[in-house]
């Protein structure tokens, strides 16, 4: 990986990486003093509001996180990108304006999600939040495209750092609840709207407002907006079936199983904020492709590495990391960890039909992905539980990905190793799976994982190999 792109690429991830493993890991390292305060239920209530509410933010984006980078640099002027900035953000401003409307009615949803109004205010402070989201998002995406990796680490940074203090304040101190967790992702969003507006105080300016180019931006963007929906319910919305079938409590369960996933979306974000700019600067290279693949390679491995022993030593990890009462949360962790890893997957084979703006087919793939796992939802849920939830979650996130590599391969073909991918992961799915439903001793259990390793060391040689050498550039980085 020579060409400047890739250091670019290299670096950024590796800023981002580096700054969120850490705080992030402290974070999940919390885990035991959030269990140990809070209860399933109460977490459930947690989740299920902020999981609900959730599906608002992408409805009001408008889709307009994905066309700021797809339009961002179709003309190399500052000019141009100001106007993209500003249009992006005067819409974003009076979209936001939405959930507080719609937080005069939180008694109606409160009682709707819990049969009581007594959590009308978590779900009014749940809203608010999304609007904070959203007045912030233009200036994060700013910070990404102009590659300012240092203030976007920065800033996330900071909010990680703010999150874990006010968590523990707010469970631990204060033991607010259900409400804690909620009352603190408001306040680090608020922080992070505060310190880009610090930062970056003269990116606003109304009058680089332009009404033609948002006409064209959401010309792009509005199909996005389905797509969104249908990812939200590819996510999320088997919470709400667990709620309408079981209770809260195994909302709080999954909650705890969906939390180990973050261990992956921590690289999965930084990888996918780098390569956005990436992907997109690079497009028109002769050896773009090629180094697509060598990216999609490097990232599904680290992934899978990270899945294997997780996965295969969940048991004894749930029960270090939390009490008695969450240990079933070791089973949902194939289904939600190999999940992410085919969401990634989808992610990085999509993005030919971004660079062709087919969005269209990123459309098909998503409601597809997301009708077959509410179908799923529907007819294995009430049977099997938050197990079946989790691994319906995996099998919508597997066809998506599926479907986003065919779809892709028609109109920016690309040869990403796609046979490979999909024969490890199911292997080791399977693997997994029977390994958590049969008892094994800890001697068995360590051969079968160092043998698994290998196999996809073997599987994956060129990326083991780039491995080491980003490994290397990232410590020359830091040390330089």
């Amino acid at each position: 990986m020579s060409d400047s792109k890739i250091s670019n690429f290299i670096k950024g991830s590796a800023i981002l990486v580096l700054a969120n493993m850490m705080i992030k890991a402290i974070n999940f390292f919390l885990l035991p003093l959030y269990t140990k305060y809070l209860t399933p239920t109460e977490l459930g209530i947690s989740d299920s509001i902020t999981n609900v509410t959730a599906i608002l933010m992408p409805i009001l984006m408008l889709g307009l996180d994905s066309a700021f980078s797809a339009f961002y640099f179709d003309e190399r002027t500052e000019e141009h990108k100001s106007k993209v900035f500003n249009t992006s953000l005067i819409t974003l401003i009076v979209a936001g304006i939405t959930p507080f409307i719609i937080a005069i009615f939180s008694k109606d949803i409160s009682l709707w999600l819990f049969n009581t109004e007594k959590h009308q205010i978590l779900v009014a402070v749940s809203l608010i939040t999304i609007s904070f989201n959203l007045w912030y998002t233009p200036y994060a995406l700013h910070a990404r495209m102009e590659n300012r990796m240092l203030l976007f680490a920065a800033v996330n940074v900071s909010a990680s750092l703010l999150m874990i203090a006010s968590n523990i304040v707010f469970v631990s101190v204060m033991q607010l609840g259900a409400f804690a967790l909620i009352l603190s992702s408001a306040l680090v969003q608020l922080f992070q709207l505060l310190a880009y507006l610090v930062f970056l105080p003269k990116l606003f300016r109304y009058k680089e407002y332009d009404k033609a180019l948002l006409h064209r931006m959401l010309k792009y963007s509005i199909p996005l907006i389905p797509t969104a929906i249908a990812a939200w319910f590819l996510n999320l919305s088997d919470r709400y079936f667990l709620l309408h079938y079981f209770s809260a409590a195994e909302v709080g369960i999954y909650g705890i199983g969906a939390r180990f996933s973050s261990l992956l979306s921590v690289l999965s974000n930084a990888v996918f904020t780098a390569y956005t700019t990436f992907a997109f600067d690079k497009k028109d290279d002769e050896d773009a492709k090629y180094q697509y693949k060598r990216v999609l390679s490097f990232y599904y491995m680290i992934l899978m590495i990270t899945c294997i022993i997780v996965t295969m030593w969940g048991k004894e990890i749930i029960e270090l990391m939390s009490n008695s009462a969450y240990g079933a949360a070791y089973l949902l962790l194939p289904g939600l960890l190999f999940g992410q890893v085919m969401y990634g997957v989808s992610v990085i084979v999509g993005y030919g039909l971004s660079f062709t703006k087919r969005t269209n087919y990123i459309l098909a793939a998503n409601v597809i992905g997301a009708l077959l796992n509410i179908v799923l939802n529907i007819l294995l849920i009430p049977n099997f539980g938050p197990e079946a939830a989790a691994y319906t979650t995996y099998i919508g996130y597997f066809v998506m990905a599926i479907l986003l590599y065919v779809f892709g391969q028609k109109f920016y073909p690309c040869d990403y190793g796609i046979v490979k991918l999909i024969i490890s992961n199911v292997g080791v799915i399977g693997l997994v799976s029977f390994m958590n439903h049969y008892e094994m001793g800890l001697g068995l259990r360590a051969l079968l994982t160092i043998a698994t390793l290998a196999l996809m060391s073997i599987f994956y040689r060129a990326a083991i190999k780039d491995i080491f050498v980003i490994f290397r550039r990232i410590k020359r980085k830091i040390r330089g």
